[in-house]
């Protein structure tokens, strides 16, 4: 007879079950979304800020699923990292790991381009098609909307996908590896460098609410995160090329 997770109370068996159980109805609600025709409608009715409903469209049903799974399991939050966690060490965490998360991305990034054998104008190519993609928006809406990306994406991948993914697997750190390839290719929409990158940071947010055994820190490392890249990504569009034409027409030294 398999042995409960002794952090979830919960068999091999049914945490499998739970896994299958969230993508297929992920992926039904996504159909039905699909069949309605509203994603259509809002990209007629809004289509400088398409990106921000389609992501509503995913994490509205995203934390529904999660909120019934936790009902018909009969656990409260905290069996996925919700309970109370002392505010200081939350935000002292996130803080410490919000340059982990970029210190990480300058090392696995250059090492991808120099395995596939691309240059740097790859990256800029590729990053330039998704950066068009993001609405332009005040402060305001981007923390409102990074707090929405950051709560719904940690509660279903550090949370209820990371848990039962121990049950699993019987070994925090498989899992935590696994959750994050998962949640890189949650993120397939971005080019194959986006999902390196959503793999790396998913990496460094999975350690985070691993080590903490809490959700909320790596919720406000995502916020934190997806706030600064928001806000630069104007900035990035405006002088990346320049600056990376300087730095391939300087001259090489010795």
């Amino acid at each position: 007879m398999p042995l409960p997770d002794p952090a979830l109370g919960m068999s091999r068996g049914q945490a499998a079950l739970d896994l299958l159980a969230v993508a297929m109805l992920l992926l039904g609600s996504q159909v039905v979304l699909a069949i309605s025709g509203l994603p259509l409608l809002i990209e007629d009715l809004a289509p400088d800020t398409r990106l921000l409903w389609a992501n509503a469209l995913i994490g509205l049903p995203s934390l529904a699923i999660v909120a019934l799974i936790l009902i018909l399991r009969r656990q409260p939050p905290r069996a996925i990292g919700l309970g109370k966690a002392p505010v200081g060490r939350t935000i002292g965490a996130a803080l410490a790991a919000v340059p982990v998360c970029y210190i990480a991305l300058l090392i696995v990034v250059p090492l991808y381009l120099v395995i596939i054998g691309a240059d740097v104008d790859h990256l800029v190519q590729e990053r330039t098609q998704f950066f068009d993609e993001v609405p332009r928006l005040s402060i305001a809406p981007i923390i409102v909307f990074s707090l929405f990306v950051g709560l719904h994406e940690e509660v279903l991948f550090r949370g209820l996908i990371l848990a039962r993914l121990r049950a699993v697997c019987r070994s925090t750190w498989l899992a935590v590896i696994i959750s994050s390839l998962i949640f890189g290719a949650f993120h397939a929409g971005q080019g194959p460098i986006g999902v390196v990158q959503t793999s790396t940071v998913g990496l460094i947010l999975a350690c985070v609410a691993t080590l903490t055994r809490s959700v909320w820190p790596a919720l406000l490392t995502h916020a934190l995160f997806d706030t600064i890249g928001l806000v630069g990504i104007p900035f990035l569009q405006e002088h990346l090329p320049k600056l990376l034409d300087q730095a391939t027409s300087m001259p090489a030294t010795m």
